[in-house]
């Protein structure tokens, strides 16, 4: 079980790093965006601020699709890892009751 938590962990670790990473510096360093995703008083100041930086924004979001369809995966392969864990324990315990003193 803990062996699948690790897996997953380091298998999401690559594309949270590179998600994190991809925010542009131009986007963290501009004010006007810093404030508008600080205190996004209005729909249309928080508009107004991405619009400056479109593109830079769909990269971003592409990198945070790419990290999404890496948690889908983790998430699945963790699932199906926990699952054959559990089947085998319940396997082992139900062969330890059948025989006396578990032999």
């Amino acid at each position: 079980m803990w062996a699948a938590i690790r897996r997953r962990e380091d298998a999401l670790r690559p594309s949270a790093n590179a998600f994190e990473t991809a925010v542009p510096a131009r986007i963290r360093a501009d004010e006007r965006f810093q404030m508008a995703l600080g205190h996004a008083e209005t729909a249309r100041s928080l508009e107004e601020a991405m619009a400056l930086h479109q593109a830079a924004v769909k990269e971003w979001a592409d990198t945070g699709l790419e990290l999404l369809r890496a948690v889908e995966a983790a998430e699945d392969a963790y699932e199906q890892e926990v699952s054959a864990a559990f089947a085998a324990y319940r396997k082992s315990v139900g062969r330890n009751e059948e025989t006396p003193n578990g032999v």
